[in-house]
């Protein structure tokens, strides 16, 4: 079988520039190997103008549902890097260990379901059934 899903996930975290008391983490995904790099949901958050935000780490019924572009019909897109901003340093601390967490659990579930899928030789027998 081929290599299982990969990635290195970059994390920026510092204090926003010119504001007081406020802080922000950045997440990255960089060699991404047999996953799409863009593994984080942005949601529209205003109706009116195109403004998102992150919304969370994708689910595998995401990635193949949910575009890469924000040129989409949809309300929701994926994208490779995201930037939150938080005054609260504790919840920036709990970003900086649930994120990749998340983002390996999503990688086991790619995993899984390539190896259901790929190398595999089998003959299933199936047969009709007359109702009545």
């Amino acid at each position: 079988m081929g290599e299982v899903p990969s990635l290195d996930l970059v994390i920026k975290t510092g204090a926003v520039a010119n504001t007081s008391g406020k802080y922000f983490i950045t997440f990255e995904v960089v060699n991404a190997i047999n996953i799409v790099p863009s593994i984080f949901v942005v949601k529209r958050t205003d109706d009116a103008i195109p403004v998102y935000s992150f919304s969370r780490v994708a689910s595998l019924n995401d990635l193949r549902t949910l575009e890469a572009s924000s040129a989409t019909t949809l309300d929701s897109y994926l994208v490779n890097t995201v930037t939150l901003e938080t005054v609260d340093i504790t919840r920036l601390r709990d970003l900086k260990v649930n994120v990749p967490e998340i983002v390996t659990t999503l990688l086991d579930s790619v995993a899984a379901g390539l190896s259901d899928l790929l190398d595999i030789d089998e003959t299933i027998s199936l047969k009709g059934t007359v109702d009545g």
